[in-house]
């Protein structure tokens, strides 16, 4: 998104790219400053008008970066040559300069959904090329229901809403994430601490963060539940289990053979 008059003969331009279809490559392109009405231009959402006014004269925490390009001496390509264009360095902007917009719903726009947006601003030197400028923002919004909750326990200091409100037993058992269930609870499974083990005989060792969910909100309902289930159980404990077993078959066999040959 271009900031007024910083696009070469153009007002106000603003490309945006998007598509209708999940798991496509054809996107589809519009310039929103043609559609936008006298007085709703994209200059006064209110993301552009905050990088607008951070970045209104004080650049001093951009990053500095080099260019190291060398381009192909000819069309075949034998040998290649320095970029002899100064200045050979740029500022931009890094990741902790850009801002997260809060959750909206598009109803205006191209996508009708529910959309989280990450904007950070771009630079260039001004008309005389003398000092840095602002010259707009690149904005990429997302579908919020496509994103991953994360439910498992983490720093004090990350900013997460869903922070530590997995369901496993704490005592035997600890959470861990599960990527690509979107914006759904019991994106997480529950794995057995140290000294302990996976009660069942299944292909996984884990609890599965949806089944704990589901029944956890079957106590909540007041209905049937298998909860208490999702535990898991101190390492060594079926050894043990069979090995009192065998022991007590051997002593009613020594007994029964004592009891035979005494007589």
């Amino acid at each position: 998104y271009w900031d007024r008059s910083k696009f070469p003969n153009r007002t106000l331009f603003a490309p945006y790219a998007y598509k209708t279809q999940k798991n496509s490559r054809k996107f589809k392109m519009e310039d929103v400053a043609r559609n936008n009405k006298t007085g709703e231009d994209y200059t006064e959402l209110p993301y552009f008008k905050l990088m607008r006014q951070r970045w209104a004269a004080n650049f001093d925490s951009l990053e500095k970066y080099y260019m190291k390009m060398r381009l192909r001496h000819n069309e075949t390509g034998e040998h290649s040559q320095k970029y002899e264009h100064y200045p050979n360095f740029y500022h931009a902007a890094t990741m902790p300069h850009g801002h997260w917009t809060v959750p909206q719903f598009d109803c205006k726009g191209y996508v009708k959904k529910w959309l989280i947006t990450y904007a950070v601003p771009f630079f260039g030197w001004d008309s005389l090329k003398v000092k840095l400028e602002f010259k707009g923002i690149v904005a990429v919004s997302m579908n919020m229901l496509q994103l991953d909750i994360n439910q498992c326990p983490d720093d004090y200091y990350v900013p997460n809403a869903f922070k530590n409100t997995h369901k496993c037993d704490e005592k035997t058992s600890y959470c861990v994430p599960i990527q690509g269930r979107e914006f759904e609870l019991g994106g997480y499974k529950c794995e057995c601490l140290q000294g302990y083990e996976y009660p069942y005989e299944d292909p996984i060792t884990y609890f599965d963060g949806q089944l704990v969910e589901a029944e956890f909100l079957n106590i909540v309902n007041d209905d049937r539940s298998r909860y208490d289930t999702f535990k898991c159980r101190l390492a060594g404990a079926a050894s043990a289990r069979l090995e009192v077993t065998i022991l007590g078959g051997l002593l009613v066999l020594s007994w029964l053979l004592f009891r035979r040959w005494s007589r």
